[in-house]
């Protein structure tokens, strides 16, 4: 429907355009400029649409953004990239000019600047200096009509060949599809007897990760530098009612799902022109996991985990974790007791106000969803 309406306008234009070759040169310059803006919206608009769209949060330098792109060279290849820089002014616009014409994908790069104009009074809704921020480029990516979404932390690198392709198999070609009833005696297939669902729909690819481990920072300050490795992961489908660590590190899910993928508000949030810290980070795909489980389970959707598997290569700092996760254990039973329907909407908002915050952030970001529909 918009590229429809795109094309009304760009036929307008052109008429008008003609009636104003008679007119001075500055009008004319006018007229080309904004055909080119509405020309390139559209543009980038076919191309994202029914192809993977990858959204990848950031604040690194061009050189360290750089060594990221090339890692994921070929899997990028045919894809469209949503880079959301967590900064107030984009500063990575070259490396991506340069490394989509060489390897074949398509990109768009927003900031905070660009994301206030966007969503203007709504731009609360999206937090800074959190990895939260990536919930913006679900958003676009849902406007774009993507196949599906994948999100990837920018400290990785695919660990095998085919990690697009694998996500996307999780989603469409899943063969984990035993009915729950029955306890399948061999690994690989189901043996004969053993009854398939094949009414099950995969919502949610929720991808490994080995070397470093997503651990919080008490667990990492009790060990002494763990590497995980693929062995040391479960894998196949999360059973109904049960809930899990949901990590955004290399996490695909459908399209449809974007009304529950929001990441809520965490690190800080805009108060008019102002930066407010809130009382707590790192853990906004976790919570997002809690919410997004509970609407799987109940319209029948399944979560799979497992492969495919990323290296992630970085560590945060452990003492900067520990403040950022102050409140994680407390704040975090809260919020699954409410999304487990344990608790009221009234007895949760009492004597925190966060909470009335991030519940009506949820309500913003389905309008938002609704707004965006494709």
């Amino acid at each position: 429907m918009i590229d429809v309406m795109l094309w009304m306008v760009l036929s307008l234009l052109i008429l008008v355009g003609f009636l104003l070759l008679s007119l001075r040169r500055v009008l004319i310059r006018w007229f080309v400029g904004l055909l080119i803006i509405l020309s390139g919206c559209l543009v980038v608009s076919n191309l994202s649409r029914g192809i993977p769209n990858i959204i990848i949060p950031t604040i690194r330098d061009e050189g360290f953004f750089e060594t990221f792109l090339i890692e994921w060279r070929e899997e990028f290849s045919g894809c469209h990239l949503i880079i959301v820089e967590d900064r107030k002014k984009a500063i990575l616009n070259n490396a991506l000019k340069h490394y989509s014409k060489c390897h074949n994908y398509s990109y768009e790069i927003w900031d905070w600047n660009s994301i206030d104009k966007k969503l203007g009074k709504n731009k609360w809704i999206i937090p800074r200096k959190s990895s939260a921020i990536r919930s913006f480029g679900y958003l676009m990516a849902y406007h774009n009509n993507a196949k599906f979404i994948l999100t990837l932390d920018d400290d990785t690198k695919p660990s095998d060949k085919g990690h697009v392709a694998s996500h996307y198999n999780n989603l469409f070609n899943c063969k984990t599809n035993t009915d729950e009833r029955f306890y399948n005696t061999l690994k690989s297939m189901p043996s004969r007897g053993t009854m398939e669902d094949s009414r099950q729909v995969i919502a949610i690819s929720h991808g490994g990760w080995i070397n470093v481990p997503d651990l919080c920072a008490e667990v990492q300050l009790k060990e002494e530098s763990p590497k995980i490795e693929k062995k040391d992961f479960n894998e196949g489908l999360i059973p109904f009612g049960a809930y899990f660590g949901m990590c955004g590190m290399n996490l695909a899910f459908k399209t449809s799902m974007v009304p529950y993928m929001y990441f809520g508000l965490q690190g800080h949030i805009l108060d008019g022109k102002e930066l407010v810290e809130l009382p707590i980070n790192r853990c906004d795909d976790i919570w997002a996991g809690y919410y997004a489980k509970k609407i799987c389970d109940g319209i029948g959707y399944r979560c799979h985990t497992g492969k495919p598997y990323v290296v992630h290569n970085r560590a945060s700092n452990v003492w900067s974790n520990l403040k950022m996760e102050e409140n994680a254990n407390s704040m975090g039973s809260e919020w699954l007791s409410y999304v487990n329907d344990d608790v009221s909407e009234s007895s949760l908002v009492e004597g925190n106000s966060y909470w009335g915050k991030l519940l009506n952030a949820y309500d913003v970001w389905e309008d938002l969803c609704e707004d965006n529909k494709p």
